[in-house]
């Protein structure tokens, strides 16, 4: 039987990592770590305070645009102990029993540990415990970011120029 997900049902714990709401003065570390995930712009050759505008702008416009397509959509602060280190940003779609994955960020010092993997499996559970399915869309280009939702048997949907679109079912699910 398909169940209905309340906010709890996402805190989780798994080892040291917690999650919780993001709070606006959670906005300093959030703005941080957008900033750490587009170093590229950091090497515009332009005035450094060119840069946090320009840096500024795309952030507020990302959650803009999450806010209009994805109301009420979660986002949460990933702690490791009591120390924040990334973000997630999950969609609930009640109608179509459907859990979207809108982004997960994590602080560079922190890539490559599992803790993303982690959280990912543990969601990939919820989403079985529901019988629902586990969607994203990913850069085509972002080839670790593939390469990791492939190895946790999300399977490509759709593509588009830009991105491509993978989903996870509880059929997939092995425990």
């Amino acid at each position: 039987m398909r169940g209905q997900w309340q906010f709890n049902d996402l805190l989780m714990e798994p080892g040291n990592l917690r999650l919780r709401r993001a709070r606006p003065r959670d906005q300093a570390f959030l703005l941080q770590l957008f900033h750490s995930s587009r170093l590229h712009l950091s090497q515009i050759p332009m005035p450094a305070e060119f840069v946090a505008a320009l840096v500024r702008q795309q952030y507020d416009l990302q959650r803009t645009s999450y806010g209009k397509q994805f109301p009420d959509y979660l986002n949460l602060l990933i702690f490791l102990n009591q120390e924040p280190i990334g973000n997630l940003k999950l969609y609930k779609n009640e109608a179509d029993e459907c859990l979207r994955l809108l982004d997960i960020a994590l602080l560079p010092a922190h890539q490559g540990r599992g803790y993303g993997s982690t959280l990912l499996r543990e969601l990939q559970n919820r989403v079985a415990q529901n019988d629902w399915a586990f969607r994203l869309s990913v850069d085509r280009q972002n080839r670790r970011a593939k390469k990791l939702y492939s190895e946790l048997g999300f399977r490509l949907e759709n593509t588009s120029a830009t991105h491509e679109e993978m989903i996870w079912t509880s059929a997939a699910y092995v425990g």
